[in-house]
């Protein structure tokens, strides 16, 4: 019974649907991402961020990626806008979308202290939109080109960026399903010290208004992918999607993933949304556009290629388990980070650090102290303070330089002090750990003290 029902669904998903949305969001995307371009050269973050630092994090496993020269990092960035702009008017298309995953995808590996959730998320999505054709229509491929020119895609193609997009407000949903949310601890601190506001301020020092905020938000997260399943609900859970975007950009200033999340938060709607609003704005009626109106040569067919098929179950495998490893680790992921990257787990926890290093000598046990704010800029700072994977690199790097300017293999220690969601300052690491000489990820354990014992 099972498997004529999963039969009855895979057709399904090889069914044409309108390609007006899809091309919609081909446009938003390259817009709003040509938008953060710009906002990075006119703010100059190229150069803060990351011509500045003589040192920069990495993810584990890809040390190997190496920083470009300063005029060569800029003109990366001008490509990069370059590419936006070939992706929303759908010029070049497939070679503008494979050229800015690896652009953009190299720029989020180089420095692991700033990452976001949200530049992950662009990560994965300038990945799956390469096998999507959107440029088939409303595009410039389709003037040089016309014969590649389609009304209809596979729907699995709008399956797979709803799934994505669902993913992320649903495991945000879940991971608030803990003590510290449900309280409103971290909400607390935020709204605290938002306490300036006019009008708004002096309602954020109230403890309910923490607690509604944080269910709210909870409830709306977990919620919101089926609701807009559903076309009855579907309007009313896209409008309470924008204000809910439009209030956190505004008190919570969290970049392009307000837009980013609005764009695909409308893949949801009818496929032929677009086309029937610009022919209402046209004519001044609705006018719905139906698949009879095209011939079939229009529909462009999915492929039917077994690896692709097995890829595409594969990447949705790994969706849904990678925000979920954090269980398979010892302690809390809110306290000891492990897990917590790559994994949507979004605004669960502030914490403020007091952290020093200890550069000893091993024969005359003269030591001294260091201090990461003497080497790192300050949004590198701010991450290293409760990142035990970061603290591990920057005490490898303090060894290095001891051993090319002192000449001696020194002993280097950090001891690191953690508030954590507004809870009084406690121990976080071991001090007397030489995290210098750590070979492997599994020694980390050993450094970040647990929780429960403190």
């Amino acid at each position: 019974m099972l498997s004529q029902k999963m039969g009855a669904v895979i057709p399904r998903l090889y069914q044409p649907v309108d390609i007006a949305s899809l091309v919609f969001f081909r446009i938003a995307f390259g817009l709003i991402m040509f938008c953060e371009v710009c906002r990075y050269l006119y703010l100059d973050w190229i150069g803060e961020l990351y011509i500045r630092p003589d040192f920069h994090f990495k993810y584990p496993g890809f040390n190997w990626v190496s920083m470009l020269p300063g005029e060569w990092l800029y003109l990366h960035f001008y490509l990069l806008g370059i590419l936006s702009l070939m992706i929303a008017i759908g010029l070049f298309y497939r070679l503008a979308t494979i050229l800015f995953f690896l652009g953009f995808t190299y720029l989020f590996l180089i420095e692991s202290a700033f990452y976001l959730n949200h530049l992950y998320l662009v990560c994965l999505v300038s990945f799956l939109i390469i096998w999507i054709p959107l440029h088939r229509n409303c595009s410039l491929d389709v003037l040089l080109w016309p014969k590649i020119k389609s009304y209809f895609l596979p729907s699995c193609y709008l399956w797979i960026l709803r799934f994505q997009i669902g993913i992320v407000y649903f495991y945000g949903g879940i991971a608030k399903i803990e003590i510290d949310w449900l309280m409103g601890k971290p909400m607390n601190v935020w709204l605290n010290d938002r306490a300036y506001l006019p009008l708004v301020g002096p309602f954020f020092k109230e403890p309910l208004v923490s607690i509604f905020y944080s269910w709210s938000g909870m409830i709306f997260d977990i919620f919101l992918p089926f609701t807009l399943l559903f076309k009855k609900f579907r309007l009313t859970a896209f409008f309470c999607a924008v204000l809910f975007h439009m209030h956190n950009q505004f008190f919570f200033t969290i970049g392009i993933f307000p837009m980013l999340a609005i764009a695909m938060t409308s893949l949801f709607f009818e496929p032929s949304f677009p086309r029937e609003l610009f022919h209402k704005i046209k004519s001044g009626k609705l006018e719905k556009v139906e698949r009879n109106n095209f011939t079939e040569k229009s529909i462009l067919q999915f492929p039917k290629n077994q690896l692709i098929k097995w890829f595409i179950g594969i990447y949705i495998l790994w969706q849904l388990l990678m925000p979920l490893r954090h269980w398979i680790y010892p302690g809390w992921v809110n306290w000891n980070e492990a897990g917590h990257r790559f994994s949507w787990r979004m605004m669960l926890r502030e914490k403020t650090a007091r952290i020093t290093y200890f550069v000893t000598h091993p024969d005359t046990g003269e030591t001294r102290h260091a201090y990461p704010s003497d080497y790192l800029i300050y949004a590198q700072v701010r991450t290293l303070q409760y990142k035990p994977d970061m603290m591990v690199q920057f005490g490898k790097y303090l060894r290095q330089l001891v051993k090319i300017k002192s000449g001696f293999d020194p002993i280097v220690r950090v001891a690191v002090e953690v508030s954590l969601n507004g809870r009084a300052f406690k121990p976080y690491t071991n001090p007397n750990l030489d995290i210098g000489k750590f070979t492997s990820e599994n020694e980390l354990e050993k450094l970040i003290l647990p929780f429960n014992k403190l």
